[in-house]
């Protein structure tokens, strides 16, 4: 299956070579600063809300920027944020100022190379702590916090094949947070990979694993309550099946698996749940890579979906995140598109329908995207990890025309994928 999953990647990436033109690198104006830097351009994303582009930590976050983390690490009531290096092995924190600008604090050398973060209180000592997916080695690592934005490693726990994420939430109700690994390479005499689900003890340490079987290379899991029954349930896109798998919680830690479904398209990569339709039951977004698509489900209520929606997004979508970013009720969707350098924003409504994308530029290789709010007007801001920048484009929020990131690279066709695409 690894040779089918990298061939299927390949002809992504040959598919679309011919559409690209030569890039251009950012100029002086993007001068390094200690925390930040912007680039004045003038395009409205959204009607009601526009975004002022930064980039934030060029060059010093390490190589290969993958996953970011949101939380409070000094407790001065501000959101900051951690990134993660994988080629470099390091983790960055940032220390945010109340207005959305933010301080480098000494990075966290790993041994490994550092993939998708959870955030939570995992010991009950009052400071925020890391889960951190380390694919190399085959391990998750838990960093306790230390209130100050510090970061110190406290155990290990041996994974599947290169561990690719590695959510925190309290699945069993006992209120110790949980740890949920996505195995994203792991098979096994199946074929099929896993997804290990270890119970918290409440001091910073995990029992053993209880093993759930996915699809063929799982790659992102997102936790909620999908059947209203007994507490967090687990859905996880199986990249090289194409698949959604969904286990509902019995309460009693075990899980049971309610569905697997076919998404559509060809590599599923990345999941969001949310009430898009406002009917009181979690829906899904489902990214796919091969066809540059989000396929959006509804929620049926026992764990099962029926597929409602497909929208074109960028080339080489990976990474979408569910937020209500104009604050009219209704969430709306942002994704990630490697190969375009762009988000995606697709403008939720009535019945849960979403509108055709609009486009943002950031900077090289989007891959994750969070969104929380940083600049302290009380609207939701965007931050997302550049790959190949190395570096994370930070989109404040503000009334009216923001600062516009400059478009790194364009293609021929603008469309954001096949703009004939239909459901099959």
């Amino acid at each position: 299956m690894a040779g089918r999953r990298n061939n299927s990647v390949l002809q992504v990436m040959r598919s679309h070579a011919a559409r690209w033109v030569a890039s251009f690198v950012l100029g002086t104006a993007l001068a390094r600063l200690t925390g930040c830097s912007a680039v004045r351009m003038s395009r409205a994303v959204l009607s009601a809300t526009a975004f002022d582009c930064t980039i934030l930590g060029d060059n010093e976050m390490g190589r290969s920027v993958y996953g970011v983390a949101v939380g409070d690490w000094n407790e001065d009531g501000r959101q900051d944020l951690v990134f993660s290096a994988a080629e470099t092995r390091i983790l960055t924190p940032y220390i945010n100022d109340g207005a959305g600008k933010f301080t480098r604090l000494t990075p966290v050398v790993t041994s490994a190379v550092p993939r998708g973060i959870g955030v939570g209180d995992i010991d009950h000592d009052g400071h925020l702590d890391l889960s951190v997916a380390h694919a190399r080695n085959n391990e998750v690592y838990v960093y306790v916090g230390d209130g100050h934005g510090g970061f110190f490693k406290k155990g290990r726990y041996l994974t599947g094949d290169s561990p690719f994420d590695a959510p925190l939430a309290d699945l069993d109700g006992d209120g110790n947070l949980d740890l949920v690994i996505v195995n994203e390479s792991n098979a096994d005499q199946s074929g099929l990979g896993r997804v290990s689900v270890l119970y918290g003890k409440g001091d910073g340490t995990f029992g053993p694993a209880l093993d759930l079987r996915a699809g063929h290379y799982p790659a992102h899991a997102v936790i909620a309550d999908f059947d209203g029954g007994n507490g967090p349930d687990i859905a996880v896109a199986n990249w090289d099946s194409a698949t959604v798998a969904v286990w509902l919680n019995d309460g009693a830690r075990q899980f049971k698996l309610a569905a697997e479904f076919k998404t559509g398209g060809d590599l599923a990569y990345s999941i969001a749940a949310g009430d898009f339709d406002r009917d009181g039951r979690v829906d899904l977004a489902v990214t796919d890579t091969r066809f540059a698509r989000v396929y959006v489900f509804g929620g049926n209520g026992d764990g099962t979906f029926s597929r409602k929606q497909v929208l074109s997004a960028g080339t080489g979508v990976r990474n979408v995140v569910a937020a209500d970013l104009d604050r009219d009720g209704w969430l709306d969707l942002i994704t990630a598109n490697v190969f375009d350098n762009t988000l995606s924003v697709f403008r939720g409504g009535q019945g849960g329908q979403f509108a055709a994308a609009d486009v943002i530029p950031v900077g090289r290789g989007p891959r994750i995207t969070r969104v929380a709010e940083f600049n302290g007007d009380g609207v939701p801001d965007i931050v997302v990890t550049n790959q190949n920048g190395p570096s994370a484009t930070l989109l404040l929020s503000t009334p009216g025309h923001g600062r516009s990131c400059p478009a790194l690279e364009h293609r021929d066709d603008q469309s954001g994928g096949d703009p004939q695409a239909k459901e099959r």
